[in-house]
């Protein structure tokens, strides 16, 4: 506590308080640029010497143009040159002169006349002969005819002779007589089928037969 001041004496003013100092801050370092040196000119010569030199690099395209440029140049000269030549080559063929003659053309001969090629006379061939149809061999109907009650007897047939219910080839056959058998002419004859038949009675049967297997006793 302070003293008390003596009476009648102004007290001495309070001494101003003292502020609070500011708190000490470290200080915020330089933003140091991407790709940058802190400071360039601190690197000093040394570092601009270190840098590469982009020059041949950069210009790289122009030896190229350069040897575009000449080639192009080359073939315009060249095709001038040659198309010259082609002119000059043109020019010295000497024109062909064509001297007219007066001889007059041959007359051309007449073309032979053709001889006409015989045409071929076609041989006929010869006709095959038509076959004749041979006749059937006719049996010869026996010379002697016969009467009613004539005795006769069958022969020539090689097996028998049909005996038939009518004077007909179809008739119905009834018996068949061997060669040599007797009959007895009973009546006749009657031409049916180009044949003359003839009733005749044989030992067992009665009836008509072929008057050309039939022959006199």
């Amino acid at each position: 506590m302070p003293p008390a001041s003596p009476v009648g004496r102004p007290s001495p003013p309070a001494p101003p308080a003292s502020r609070p100092s500011p708190p000490v801050t470290q200080p915020i370092p330089e933003r140091q640029a991407v790709g940058r040196p802190r400071n360039i000119g601190s690197l000093g010569l040394d570092v601009r010497g270190t840098r590469p030199s982009f020059g041949l690099v950069r210009f790289w395209y122009v030896p190229i143009g350069l040897l575009l440029a000449g080639g192009i140049a080359f073939g315009i000269f060249w095709g001038i040159d040659t198309f010259r030549s082609d002119s000059d080559g043109e020019q010295s063929v000497a024109p062909v002169v064509t001297v007219a003659s007066n001889t007059s053309p041959s007359p051309a001969p007449n073309p032979a006349t053709p001889t006409p090629t015989p045409t071929p006379t076609p041989t006929p061939l010869p006709q095959t002969p038509t076959a004749t149809p041979t006749p059937s061999p006719t049996v010869a109907q026996p010379p002697a005819r016969f009467n009613p009650g004539d005795p006769a007897v069958v022969v020539g047939t090689n097996s028998c002779l049909n005996i038939r219910a009518q004077a007909d080839i179809e008739g119905q056959i009834i018996d068949c007589l061997a060669d040599d058998t007797f009959v007895t002419v009973l009546e006749g004859p009657v031409e049916q089928g180009n044949l003359s038949w003839w009733l005749i009675a044989a030992p067992e049967v009665n009836g008509w037969a072929a008057e050309r297997y039939l022959a006199r006793r």
